[in-house]
């Protein structure tokens, strides 16, 4: 195994309220790659993989908001944040 992640329909209301109709993503949570495989696409290829599936559930979008721990992915992310070019 090279990564992980879960993806689902839990949007953390830390992060989202309801006037941000959080009902409309899918969410990645706990994302991590190996050691051994950093550097390599592994993470980008996992998230290409999200955007598939969650354009595939009828999702307008996919969400990996990050906690304070994890802040330094975000250009990773952001760049795969809207589902328009997956579908």
């Amino acid at each position: 195994m090279a990564g992980t992640l879960q993806l689902d329909k839990y949007a953390d209301p830390e992060f989202w309220v309801p006037d941000d109709q959080p009902e409309e993503a899918l969410y990645i949570h706990r994302m991590a790659v190996t050691r051994s495989a950093a550097g390599q696409g592994v993470g980008a290829r996992m998230l290409d993989c999200a955007a598939q599936r969650a354009a595939q559930s009828g999702s307008r979008y996919f969400d990996s908001t990050q906690g304070k721990a994890t802040q330094d992915c975000s250009a990773t992310t952001e760049s795969r944040a809207s589902l328009s070019s997956a579908s």
